[in-house]
C-alpha cells in the first residue's frame, strides 16, 4: 500500500526590522548629498541646513497621528524652507544654498528626505518630467515638486489623471528654438543612485547647449556610470554627431573615443529635431 506524505507549508514569518539609527540614516544621506553636490561643489552650511531640517522632521514624525497629514507637512515645509525660485538650469547646490531649483533637483531633495524618514516611495522619470509616488497608510500620495499649491495629491482619480498627463511626454517651448525630441517614451522608476546619473545628465545637456563639448562628455560619462537608459542612448548619438560636425579638431577625436568607449552609440545617428 502506497503511503502518502502530507506536506505542510509553514509560512516563514519575517522578523520585524528595527528602524535604522539616526547615525546610519545620516551616513546614507551624506553619501547621496556628496554625490549630488559633486558636480558643483558645496560647503558645510549646505550639509548643516539639510541635516537640521531632517532631524526636526524625524522628531515630529514620532508624534504624528496620521501619515497622510505628516506627508502634507513634509511637502509644504520643503517648499517653504528650500524651494524659492524656479530656474530650468538650477543645480542641486543652488537649491540648498539659495533656493533656486528645477524639477529634477527639487525631486532629488524630496527623495532624500522621504528616504531619511523611512517612507516607501517611487521616483518616476518621464521624457521631460519627474515626480514621486509615496506609499502611506492613508493611500498613495503624489508629490509634484514644482507646484507648491496643488502638488500634494491624495485623490486617486487626480493621481491617475496626472500620471496620464505625464505619460503624454509633452514639452512646451518658446522663442522659436529647436529642441531635440526623444523617440522613446520614458516612464521609469529611478533610485537614489540613478538620480545621481540624471543630475549629471542635466549638466551634460546644459554644457551641450553652450557648445562646451569637453564638459558635456565629462558629465555624460558620469551620467552613464550611474544610470544607463534610453535617454542616455539617444543623447549619446546626438553628442557623437555634433562633435563630429562642430567640435574643435584638437579635441574632436579624443571626445569621440570617450563616447564610443561608453558603448552607448550605434553606427547610425538618428536625431529628430523639430521646430517648436
Amino acid at each position: 500500500m502506497k503511503l502518502l506524505v502530507a506536506i505542510f507549508f509553514v509560512p516563514i514569518l519575517a522578523a520585524a526590522q528595527p528602524e535604522p539609527s539616526r547615525e546610519s540614516r545620516d551616513l546614507k544621506a551624506q553619501k547621496y548629498l556628496d554625490a549630488y553636490f559633486t558636480a558643483n561643489g558645496s560647503n558645510s552650511d549646505d550639509y548643516n541646513r539639510f541635516f537640521f531640517f531632517v532631524h526636526q522632521l524625524s522628531d515630529k514624525k514620532l508624534s504624528s497621528r496620521s501619515q497622510g497629514q505628516f506627508l502634507s507637512k513634509v511637502f509644504l515645509k520643503i517648499h517653504r524652507r528650500f524651494l524659492k525660485s524656479y530656474r530650468q538650469d538650477a543645480s542641486f547646490t543652488q537649491l540648498l544654498t539659495n533656493g533656486t531649483y528645477n524639477c529634477l533637483t527639487a525631486t532629488a531633495l524630496y527623495g532624500l528626505v522621504l528616504d531619511y524618514l523611512g517612507f516607501e516611495y517611487q521616483t518616476i522619470e518621464t521624457n521631460y518630467h519627474i515626480f514621486i509616488l509615496v506609499e502611506s497608510e492613508n493611500g498613495k500620495v503624489l508629490f509634484e515638486s514644482t507646484d507648491a499649491y496643488h502638488g500634494f495629491i491624495t485623490d486617486s482619480g487626480e493621481i491617475e489623471s496626472r500620471i496620464n498627463a505625464y505619460k503624454q511626454n509633452s514639452f512646451a517651448s518658446s522663442g522659436g528654438k529647436k529642441y531635440f525630441r526623444y523617440r522613446n517614451a520614458l516612464f521609469n522608476p529611478v533610485n537614489l543612485d540613478q538620480m545621481t546619473g540624471l543630475i549629471h545628465y542635466n549638466l551634460a545637456v546644459e554644457a551641450y547647449n553652450r557648445e562646451d563639448y569637453v564638459t558635456t562628455v565629462s558629465h555624460f560619462e558620469k551620467a552613464c556610470k550611474h544610470y544607463n537608459s534610453d535617454r542616455t542612448e539617444e543623447f549619446s548619438k546626438l553628442i557623437l554627431y555634433t562633435i563630429q560636425e562642430k567640435a574643435d579638431p584638437q579635441v574632436k577625436q579624443a571626445l569621440i573615443d570617450r563616447i564610443r568607449a561608453m558603448g552607448n552609440h550605434k553606427s547610425n545617428v538618428v536625431a529628430s529635431i523639430k521646430n517648436r
